[in-house]
């Protein structure tokens, strides 16, 4: 009995021996061999191969004429433009929304800005389209712009030409334009600082050169990459760079000190990255070679540019590239005639068989998985390419970002002295700066100025005196003042104070200051989140009363201007519901009258 116990014992002691073995070395093996089992599911096996000349469209929509751009994706579906100048935008179903004519001849550059289109016409004037179609204003910008326009942080936006670039706010007005030397074929790219960088033709010592200059115009330095810059694209940490020889690095700002600094690795002796396509993460980028007739991929981490995966993405002509982006599943690449998406972990999620390319002019593949093909019918075509588990989605906080942070020590000054940081002389010339082209670099020196007096602004509402337990507000006690500042947060054609004026209409009781301020809400009209608007909704059911003429006027000027700028189905919705309460009876005839001419202007908005 005690011999068949150890018998039994020593098998199972070398079961356990062999298998503990054997995922030792598997492990070991994974680890050593994953960028081989990478390239082996790629080239041999998809998860879905589809031919699109013989599978059918998901869905199919029609264009006012032959795409001349990009299909550009907005927070409401796709926008497009057509030879017949117009723009059209449809809705991830194929449903077409509008189809609004431009004024003059439209080029191929175009830019969403979340529900907004910045496209470009008759070369060198820039349009900025609502997502009803209203063309909001067109700019002259004096040179020939070569590129999509660049959206800042704060409703700003860049254009480059060949040997400018200029900024502009969200009112149109150009805020400043710089001569440069002659410029790269790259777009303009981010720091994570908020600066720009941007690419020159001329290398010194064979390495390649870039100018950084802040988003209020001024060059803040000349930059001498360690080589020749093949391919460049912004993301998270700064801006990721593959330079001729195989290797790549990170341009990143550090916002302490104000230096670059850059790391860079070697992903491949022998050949050139052609492309470099950060993650939606911010956390890896794929490194696209050619390799003969196949592209290589290597999966990088942005931190500090550790290889993570390498794959084939098979027969992809970087020569001939169509598009490329990432993906919430990973990366999407497409050439002429075929089409792939794969995983950070190096697996094939489908891979495409594109029409020939004479019987289409654009390609896209869209955050709902969606390859759209812009075919020379003025036909567009739609294909699922793959299902993602989306989670319910939730509403998305607006948050405003800025190029400037109020200054505090000025404010803990003002608090101490009983000063200001503004008069009222400065201010009207400020005002008078804002509204004429090509403020430059005096725009950042004001702007501080301006966030710190808006917050101070706001800021009192939170404290006792407002309530009577102490000394009354400085902006109270001198109306001009207020004034002034309440149009220069309206009139500096920033998207930053949309807060402030929702805020401070929420809570001021002054009926004075309150008129100032909702007419400094209709000046400004962007309101992204519908805050200022919900303020105003405040206003009537709580503060306006019946005979309150003026006021109501102001508040429909208001609503109407908001609805006008921002052109969203649901603020046009909210605007109506709101204008419809003051129709009923208990309010005066004028209030009635002034609301229902009102409430027609905005349904004319909507045809």
């Amino acid at each position: 009995m005690s011999m068949l116990k150890q018998f039994f014992f020593f098998l199972t002691f070398l079961s356990f021996f062999l298998a503990t073995t054997f995922a030792q070395k598997t492990a070991g093996a994974s680890k050593n061999t994953k960028n081989v089992k990478s390239q082996a599911k790629a080239t041999e096996t998809f998860i879905r191969s589809i031919d699109l000349n013989t599978e059918k469209p998901s869905w199919l929509a029609v264009a006012a004429g032959a795409v001349v751009s990009p299909v550009v994706e907005t927070s409401y579906g796709l926008a497009l433009i057509t030879d017949g100048r117009t723009v059209n935008t449809i809705t991830y179903n194929g449903n077409t929304l509008f189809n609004k004519n431009i004024k003059g001849s439209p080029s191929r550059f175009v830019t969403a800005m979340g529900d907004f289109v910045y496209t470009v016409v008759d070369g060198k004037k820039l349009t900025l389209i609502n997502p009803s179609g209203l063309i909001l204003w067109q700019s002259e910008c004096g040179f020939s712009i070569e590129d999509n326009p660049l959206c800042g942080l704060d409703g700003r936006v860049f254009v480059k030409g060949r040997e400018n670039i200029a900024c502009f706010g969200l009112d149109g007005r150009r805020k400043w334009q710089i001569k440069t030397p002659p410029l790269l074929e790259n777009p303009l790219l981010f720091l994570n600082d908020g600066s720009i960088i941007a690419l020159l033709k001329e290398l010194s010592d064979g390495k390649s050169t870039a100018f950084r200059i802040s988003a209020f115009g001024e060059t803040i330095e000349l930059l001498t990459f360690s080589g020749q810059v093949l391919s460049a694209a912004s993301c998270k940490q700064g801006v990721m760079l593959a330079l001729k020889g195989g290797t790549f690095g990170m341009c990143s700002a550090d916002k302490d000190s104000g230096s670059v600094s850059t790391w860079v690795k070697t992903a491949s002796a022998a050949r050139n990255i052609q492309i470099v396509c950060p993650a939606q993460n911010g956390k890896t980028a794929a490194l696209f070679t050619q390799n003969g007739a196949n592209t290589d991929v290597v999966i990088a981490s942005c931190q500090d540019g550790q290889v993570l995966t390498a794959l084939s993405a098979g027969k992809i002509n970087l020569s001939q590239v169509t598009a490329v982006r990432s993906t919430e599943n990973g990366y999407f690449i497409a050439d002429t005639s075929r089409a792939v998406e794969f995983s950070e972990d190096g697996d094939i999620i489908w891979e495409a068989s594109l029409p020939q390319k004479n019987n289409w002019t654009y390609l896209t593949y869209t955050s709902k998985n969606q390859l759209v093909l812009c075919m020379n019918t003025w036909l567009l075509k739609s294909y699922l390419m793959s299902q993602s588990v989306h989670k319910k989605s939730q509403p998305v906080k607006y948050q405003s970002f800025s190029y400037v942070k109020a200054d505090h020590k000025e404010s803990e000054k003002i608090e101490g002295l009983s000063i200001r940081s503004l008069d009222e002389d400065s201010m009207r010339r400020m005002l008078s700066d804002f509204q004429k082209d090509d403020i430059g670099k005096k725009e950042e020196e004001y702007m501080v100025k301006i966030t710190t007096e808006a917050e101070n602004f706001v800021g009192d509402y939170m404290k006792e005196d407002r309530l009577g337990r102490g000394n009354i507000s400085y902006f109270t006690t001198h109306p001009v003042y207020s004034q002034l500042l309440i149009s220069l947060m309206a009139g500096c054609g920033s998207g930053n104070f949309a807060s402030s004026f929702a805020s401070l209409l929420h809570n001021e009781s002054d009926r004075n200051m309150i008129i100032y301020l909702i007419k400094g809400a209709a000046a400004l009209g962007y309101d992204p989140d519908g805050s200022m608007l919900e303020a105003l909704d405040y206003i009537i059911v709580h503060r306006l009363s019946q005979k309150d003429v003026t006021e109501a006027r102001e508040i429909c000027d208001a609503v109407y201007s908001i609805c006008r700028f921002m052109g969203r189905p649901a603020l046009f919705k909210h605007g109506k519901e709101m204008l419809s309460t003051l129709l009923y009876p208990q309010w005066d005839k004028q209030i009635r009258d002034y609301a229902r001419v009102t409430l027609t202007n905005i349904v004319k908005l909507e045809l």
